[in-house]
């Protein structure tokens, strides 16, 4: 296990502080729930298996509970991720075909109660793991079985009911092509996952998905997770808050996942964002509920590329900053002490 760089917290510019008044007088939102499916071994047996899935779901539960969700995380931990996270790993329940079952099945019961007491609820459903294709089917891989869009939508979103969903995936082998039907019939070429294209006919249903060519692209040890699920992280813990309003958008997310992997030259291992918001709305999150305890960074601090790490040496989030533009991070729940390390020059 890596060790924290021994810097410290920077007070002066990282400024944990509350501002519950505001909070207070804000009006009610949407109840938020988290499923979260880290899959490093596919039911394909052919498929290599993956090092960071877990680590992604774990790093998603941990995001969405400082976002006050409820979650359900299924992944089965490896000793390292387990030894990291023990809360995780006595909650985690192994993702399976059974277990996704259940999942849904808690998960429709407390939307149901929220519903009876007049609350609106929000479902993301995140998956970090293998996606597949069988001719032209396409699919999502838990250890035991196949997702489809079928299955997403009917026995997941349909059996959960929440008012508004989104779907957040980062898969291998999503370099498929999607196999729609255009106008007369004809078919044409379209990036993404075959079998969600059905799921893009929902208007409760945002898509915020990685298209990249690459196979072995999407994970790297320098995060220790998915590339592009450690980049939707940072854009959710507030990074990609562009306009400082509190909310993302599906296309500041875009934008931010965009500019963030500008620098990789070799198109193959470029990620390929789809972005698409549920028809009633344009926002991916509101961190608004969690900002009584944020991170900080003032307007006069330099610009550059930073990153969070906590004091178990996991690297939380990136961001870069704009000078004259303050940022305002949620600062992730329990993390105890966090460190700041500016990329170009390693201080």
């Amino acid at each position: 296990m890596k060790r924290p760089w021994r810097i410290g917290l920077v007070g002066v510019v990282l400024t944990l502080f509350a501002d519950r008044a505001q909070a207070a007088s804000e009006p009610p939102r949407n109840a938020v729930f988290a499923l979260i499916m880290g899959v490093n071994r596919s039911v394909d047996a052919d498929l290599k298996s993956l090092r960071y899935a877990d680590d992604d779901a774990v790093r998603y539960q941990e995001l969405f509970r400082s976002l006050g969700a409820k979650t359900v995380l299924l992944a089965n931990l490896d000793e390292e991720t387990s030894a990291l996270s023990p809360q995780a790993a006595a909650e985690a329940l192994p993702p399976t075909r059974a277990f996704l079952a259940k999942a849904v099945s808690l998960l429709a019961s407390e939307i149901a109660i929220a519903h009876a007491r007049g609350v609106k609820t929000s479902l993301y459903l995140l998956y970090s793991g293998h996606g597949n294709v069988d001719g032209e089917h396409a699919y999502l891989a838990l250890e035991d079985a196949r997702l489809d869009g079928a299955v997403l939508g009917h026995e997941v979103l349909d059996a959960i009911g929440a008012d508004e969903n989104h779907l957040i995936v980062d898969a291998c082998y999503s370099y498929l092509l999607v196999g729609e039907r255009g106008p007369g019939g004809e078919r044409r070429p379209v990036q993404g996952f075959s079998a969600l294209s059905e799921l893009g006919r929902r208007k409760d249903l945002g898509l915020l998905l990685s298209t990249s060519t690459g196979n072995e692209s999407h994970e790297w040890g320098g995060f220790e997770a998915g590339v592009f699920s450690h980049e939707v992280r940072s854009g959710l813990y507030g990074a990609a808050d562009f306009d400082g309003d509190g909310r993302i958008s599906y296309a500041e997310m875009a934008s931010f996942l965009e500019r963030a992997n500008q620098a990789i030259v070799n198109e193959k291992f470029r990620p390929k964002i789809f972005a698409r918001a549920p028809t009633a709305s344009s926002q991916l999150i509101d961190l608004r509920p969690s900002q009584g305890r944020l991170l900080a960074i003032r307007e006069d601090f330099p610009s550059s590329h930073y990153l969070v790490e906590d004091q178990r040496g996991v690297r939380v989030l990136d961001f870069h900053n704009a000078k004259g533009r303050p940022l305002r991070l949620v600062r992730p729940g329990g993390a105890g002490n966090l460190y700041l390390r500016r990329l170009a020059d390693d201080q």
